[in-house]
């Protein structure tokens, strides 16, 4: 990416300016350069007043990314397991309850 900074013209600075709610003109002008030293010592950046890629990824930060699972090879510790005490049944005898 190449620094943006006073003087700078283009999509790249009305992007900027937008983000910074700063009036959109697509010319990196003095307001534009206080909105981004605001930013940058709000943000314990030094403050130059130039976008550099750390300034911008802090600006627009990438998306995150998920990662995806595949759920067969999890499935043994996703599917609930029966509840042991459930399944045991009373123990049945033969003797006669009278004596």
């Amino acid at each position: 990416m190449t620094t943006i900074k006073l003087g700078s013209r283009g999509a790249e600075v009305r992007n900027l300016q937008k983000r910074l709610n700063c009036q959109v003109t697509g010319v990196y002008s003095t307001p534009t350069l206080r909105a981004v030293v605001a930013f940058q010592e709000a943000n314990n950046v030094l403050a130059t007043g130039e976008v550099d890629d750390h300034t911008y990824n802090l600006l627009f930060p990438a998306p995150k990314s998920f990662v995806r699972v595949e759920l067969e090879s999890i499935k043994e510790f996703v599917t609930p397991q029966p509840d042991i005490q459930a399944q045991e049944k009373p123990k049945q005898t033969n003797e006669s309850k009278s004596k």
